[in-house]
């Protein structure tokens, strides 16, 4: 079973002592959210959050209240802003340190543990939780804005040989997989513009970053958009999408043959489609 140190040193397998350890937080607001929904969906800690609505139930619940997005989205704001000088990265806020620093006390309990009916939450899902929001706040408007601080570095990794030899067709090819430094065969980690309004999963707890399965399972690349921040708030797109055909008939499914008297293969007639002359 897991522990908490394991599960890091999985995802941030050449990491320092000083990360592994707890006691210095990486720098990347996207590795911090990486380690933080891993932990939070493998301790199915994701279950117990709810929005405060002044009358909680007696379940097990980690509420999420005024005070707590107040404080996320203020300190990450602060740490995306944060002015830097060219090829530096921002500076990590100090509540980001104390929080981190957090889980080296506990480092070595098991991610996953089975809990009694009646037991307590514990402490450290608050502390997952908190870091999530602040780095999914740090990070808003990453792949989106081609000048962002925390998503330039990455994509400089992917695209640097062949910004060099000018072969724009393989800049697209080699866009990052992964807007995070942990192993991508365990997870990547993808900027993301929607957050579903309904259900309870990692998908639902994040507004600006989404975590995947690593890409022997899901490959997925970002490309940015070609227009700068200005120009997509001036001229943004929009989609009118119309479900058509707005009937399908029985008989337009046709089936072409059969085995052993089971279901077999069909083909679609499109009905609905003018016939060629």
């Amino acid at each position: 079973m897991l522990t908490i140190r394991e599960t890091f040193r999985l995802l941030f397998p050449d990491a320092s002592r000083e990360l592994s350890s707890f006691s210095e937080s990486p720098v990347l607001p996207a590795d911090i959210f990486a380690f933080a929904a891993f932990v939070l969906e493998a301790s199915g800690a994701y279950h117990h959050v709810v929005p405060d609505t002044g009358d909680q139930g007696p379940e097990r619940q980690i509420v999420v209240d005024a005070n707590l997005r107040a404080r996320a989205v203020s300190i990450g704001r602060a740490w995306r802003q944060s002015s830097v000088s060219p090829g530096s990265l921002p500076k990590v806020p100090q509540h980001v340190h104390e929080l981190w620093r957090q889980l080296g006390p506990i480092s070595r309990e098991p991610v996953f543990q089975a809990l009694s009916p009646l037991g307590d939450i514990p402490g450290w899902w608050w502390t997952m939780l908190e870091l999530l929001m602040i780095a999914d706040e740090a990070s808003r408007d990453l792949g989106f804005d081609p000048q962002n601080v925390f998503y330039q570095p990455i994509a400089d990794a992917f695209t640097e040989g062949d910004v060099i030899s000018g072969r724009e067709f393989r800049r697209i090819q080699r866009a990052p997989a992964t807007v995070s430094t942990a192993d991508p065969s365990v997870l990547c980690v993808q900027p993301k513009s929607r957050t579903p309004s309904v259900g309870c999963t990692m998908r639902s707890l994040s507004h600006h970053l989404a975590l995947l399965p690593g890409q022997g399972a899901v490959r997925a690349r970002w490309v940015t958009s070609p227009f700068g921040t200005s120009e997509r708030r001036l001229h943004g797109l929009g989609l009118l999408l119309i479900p058509f055909p707005y009937q399908i008939v029985p008989e337009a499914f046709v089936g072409i043959g059969d085995h052993e008297g089971k279901w077999g293969w069909f083909d679609v007639d499109q009905t609905w489609l003018p016939k060629a002359i």
